[in-house]
């Protein structure tokens, strides 16, 4: 994989979350973008936890815990510093129907409106429950779950760059063309998606 790219005023924020019974770190990574150019890492980190606690943390299991949230900024010398934020320890807000694997995940692609494999962004969050598909054969989000799902990943764009500073901005990193795109909208995702590395493997003796 490429070296990261240095970029002015952007960092790369890792929101750690776990679940019961999950044996893997699970997480969202997004490439950040400071327009203020004066915040501290503390600053940038601690709004990202709380517009994601307040946003896409709804649409997950209540089985959902937030942790800490890690911090790189992109100016080639920097070292990843980790803060447990406000926002550790909160939970999902999904709360009723039955869990489904961890290694299925509800879906937002992240449009920059530049075409190009280099330009597109997704985050995967994670497995819904059974009362947010169609049937659990087929993994369909129901139309509430697609609703809820874009208005908060919607929210998530809007509550980085609104509310208190530092005004932030979320962007698609590109390490092969070391660059970052403005991410424009969010587009909820209409099915289930499987994260292969989410899979429990049994150990072979």
């Amino acid at each position: 994989m490429p070296p990261l790219p240095v970029i002015v005023n952007r960092y790369l924020v890792f929101q750690h979350w776990t679940k019961s019974h999950e044996l893997h770190g699970m997480g969202n990574r997004f490439c950040i973008h400071d327009t203020t150019a004066v915040a501290t890492t503390v600053q940038i980190a601690t709004k990202v936890a709380a517009v994601y606690q307040a946003t896409l943390l709804t649409v997950m299991d209540s089985d959902v815990t937030m942790g800490a949230t890690d911090i790189i900024p992109l100016d080639g010398v920097s070292s990843t510093v980790t803060f447990n934020t406000a926002s550790v320890g909160a939970t999902g807000g999904h709360n009723t129907g039955n869990a489904m694997p961890n290694s299925l995940a509800q879906v937002v692609a992240w449009q920059t409106g530049v075409r190009g494999k280099s330009k597109r962004g997704r985050s995967f969050l994670c497995s819904p429950n059974d009362d947010m598909v169609t049937n659990v054969e087929v993994q369909a989000l129901t139309g509430t779950a697609i609703a809820n799902l874009q208005t908060q990943a919607a929210a998530f764009l809007s509550g980085l760059f609104g509310g208190a500073a530092p005004a932030l901005t979320l962007e698609v990193l590109s390490r092969k063309l070391g660059s970052s795109t403005l991410v424009l909208n969010a587009r909820a995702d209409a099915n289930v998606h499987t994260r292969r590395s989410r899979y429990e493997r049994v150990p072979r003796h």
